[in-house]
């Protein structure tokens, strides 16, 4: 459940963002007018592109907190936390007897040190000094070998429900023994591939050696430099690189390797960017006043904590992104026939018809109603509402069912579409008719047939009872757009002129 301050800045954002659009939508015009001298066309074509940055950066966000992800990071961070020595100790014994486990140690340390303080490199140094004494004696070392194993494997498996989460993906809820341990072989394959990795990232580092070597004799007061470009920029790639296979192959979706690639760039350039700050951060507090002996642990956890909020934020940045320029996110039926769940009853491929559920609203689509509304009337016609008067009106309707009700959608259990149904007697015709109001869908899930699933619903309910005779809505003249989709539906425009007068 979302706190009054998420909810407030949720309306904030949404409220700066349809501005932005109209501005923009306005803008876009000008770029047809042969008038219109090259430099404004080329002007105008800059502020579209930002426009359509922001409108990224806006919905995730409003992605972000809707999906509570402070909290599922928190919850990986503790996972991580507790898996983080036995996922290093794999990590060595993969590729120690290949590369020297010291040659591993010193390789983990660099490579965290680039995105990391001193600090925190420092205790990932102690802690890899550390592991030398884990497998005990001889008796019990196959036992804290497994125990590590399992452990290893929690936080990844986090990740895994937290990416699916993310991306809307549809998991079949009976987990059996079968998927269970395919979900643990997979989290086990993704560290023995970050130990893979390690045998790469040290291939490059041998060879920027060698390059060090020959331009100190050819520029040796530009070697320093160069070197540290080259070095921030291998980090970067390689970064994006794991980052981008984790979107790729951990959670059950099916994603574009492009796709996934430019999400892993993303998040990994926000890493970058955000070690200045949280380096300086952890540079600036000493821990140990506070914490006593558990502030080396505070440092890591608070190192821990930021990665996994920059992590979560490109994963849902992605699915974003490819819903709007990629090829899209949907559930992987070949997982699914791998981890044993082929037989469940569940569609091979969840289309966004097959997760979105129609019906009347309940107490608890409260606050989504009252949120469409405010939205709705500050996006259509320029109008803030006065919300106590909105949310009397909504709540006044609840109370008086006679009079009428609200139907959702929902995908996910997230309401994305609502609309007003209210009952007038027709002497005419001896029974009622409905009356469409106050329609909203998300801008996100517009154009996708979300009204005509709600449509639909009315229709059924309308032939089953022979009380009710019709359906009727009214619509702006100068909308074209939304005349066209009510025709297309099998609505008929008629003759009649709207009048009214409301009391001031």
């Amino acid at each position: 459940m979302m706190s009054l301050m998420s909810m407030s800045i949720l309306n904030d954002i949404k409220r700066i963002g349809i501005q932005i659009q109209r501005w923009n939508r306005n803008i876009k015009k000008r770029v047809e007018d042969p008038e219109v001298s090259f430099l404004e066309k080329t002007l105008i074509r800059l502020w579209i592109w930002l426009v359509d940055t922001f409108t990224l950066l806006k919905e995730t966000i409003i992605e972000y907190i809707e999906d509570d992800a402070i909290s599922k990071a928190a919850a990986f961070t503790y996972y991580m936390i507790l898996s983080l020595p036995s996922v290093l100790y794999i990590i060595i014994t993969a590729a120690g007897p290949f590369l020297g486990e010291e040659t591993v140690k010193q390789a983990i340390v660099e490579q965290i040190s680039e995105f990391t303080s001193e600090d925190v490199s420092a205790q990932f140094d102690l802690i890899l000094h550390n592991l030398s004494s884990v497998g005990g004696q001889t008796n019990i070392a196959l036992i804290n070998t497994l125990v590590l194993f399992f452990v290893a494997t929690l936080a990844v498996y986090t990740l895994q429900n937290s990416l699916n989460t993310f991306w809307k993906v549809h998991k079949h809820k009976k987990v059996t023994i079968l998927q269970a341990i395919f979900d643990r072989f997979l989290a086990l394959m993704l560290i023995l591939a970050l130990a893979f990795s390690i045998g790469i990232s040290l291939v490059f580092e041998t060879t920027l050696f060698a390059i060090n070597e020959f331009f100190e004799t050819l520029v040796p007061d530009y070697t320093t430099e160069l070197m540290h470009s080259l070095k921030t920029s291998y980090s970067l790639v390689f970064t994006s690189m794991i980052i981008a296979l984790i979107f790729k192959y951990l959670p059950d979706a099916a994603i574009k390797f492009r796709d996934a690639l430019f999400g892993g760039f993303v998040t990994a350039s926000l890493m970058w960017m955000g070690q200045l700050g949280i380096g300086w951060y952890l540079a600036k507090v000493d821990f140990t006043s506070s914490y006593g002996a558990a502030g080396s642990l505070v440092i890591v956890m608070l190192w821990t904590f930021y990665t996994s909020q920059v992590l979560f934020f490109g994963a849902i940045f992605t699915y974003v992104y490819t819903r709007k320029h990629g090829k899209g996110i949907r559930s992987s039926s070949i997982l699914r026939r791998l981890r044993g769940t082929a037989n469940a009853k569940v569609p091979k491929v969840m289309t966004l018809h097959d997760r979105i559920q129609v019906e009347k609203a309940t107490a608890d689509d409260l606050p989504s109603i009252i949120n469409a509304q405010v939205e709705m009337a500050l996006e259509t016609e320029d109008l803030i509402l006065h919300r106590p008067t909105v949310e009397l009106g909504v709540n006044n309707l609840f109370d008086h069912p006679e009079a009428g009700y609200y139907v959702v959608a929902r995908l996910d259990d997230k309401v994305i579409g609502n609309l007003l149904v209210l009952k007038e007697w027709s002497d005419w015709r001896n029974g009622t008719v409905l009356w469409i109001h106050s329609l909203f869908i998300k801008n996100e899930y517009r154009h996708k047939g979300v009204f005509k699933m709600m449509y639909d619903r009315l229709k059924s309910e309308v032939k089953k009872d022979d009380k009710l005779k019709g359906i009727r809505l009214y619509v702006d003249k100068q909308n074209v757009k939304a005349q066209a989709v009510y025709e297309q539906i099998g609505m008929s425009k008629e003759h009649y002129e709207m009048y009214e007068w409301l009391k001031d």
